[in-house]
């Protein structure tokens, strides 16, 4: 055999190829298949993987969550401690409830003067009393037929007889006078 006929170098056997069929498909039987099984293989994951991201984000909101109630959880402990001390526990009874210590005299001025606030100092919003829903209502009320005229506002009338009873929100009377 020649060089020449099994091709070798400086001929142009070794460089050329074979002819492209007239009948080959660009996409075939085996190329079906496997799309076919990865398109299967994509669906049998997606919803798993779906599943671990979602379970992923509600771990990371329960993170979230545990962290904040550990935060209440300290501050309640140290207010906690505050309250095992007696001194704590007394001066608080004295701001709250007014109580005294015997030998103490407490003075409360009711409808004092408000105190000035310095400049520098902003004023903290005006809080509204709490109430019951008709006295707010009432309040509201009165406020409006105050400011579109100057005659103060009728207060309902009680028959005579009859006196109200310390707590405005029971609907009880007290009857003086004779048991009738």
């Amino acid at each position: 055999m020649s060089p020449a006929a099994v091709g070798g170098p400086g001929t142009l056997a070794s460089v050329t190829t074979a002819p492209p069929r007239p009948g080959k498909r660009a996409f075939t039987g085996r190329a079906a298949i496997l799309a076919v099984v990865l398109l299967g293989l994509l669906l049998t994951v997606a919803y798993p993987v779906q599943e671990y991201l979602r379970q992923r984000a509600d771990l990371a909101a329960l993170h979230a969550q545990r962290d904040s109630v550990l935060a209440d959880v300290q501050s309640l402990q140290s207010e906690s401690a505050r309250w095992d001390d007696p001194a704590f526990v007394k001066q608080q009874a004295k701001e709250r409830l007014y109580f005294v210590a015997p030998g103490e005299k407490t003075f409360v001025i009711i409808g004092a003067p408000e105190q000035a606030v310095p400049a520098s100092q902003p004023r903290a919003a005006a809080v509204p009393t709490p109430g019951t829903w008709y006295e707010r209502v009432w309040s509201t009320v009165n406020a409006a037929s105050q400011a579109n005229s100057a005659a103060p506002a009728p207060t309902p009338a009680i028959p005579s007889g009859t006196a109200r009873t310390s707590n405005p929100a029971s609907s009880v009377r007290a009857t003086t006078g004779t048991g009738k």
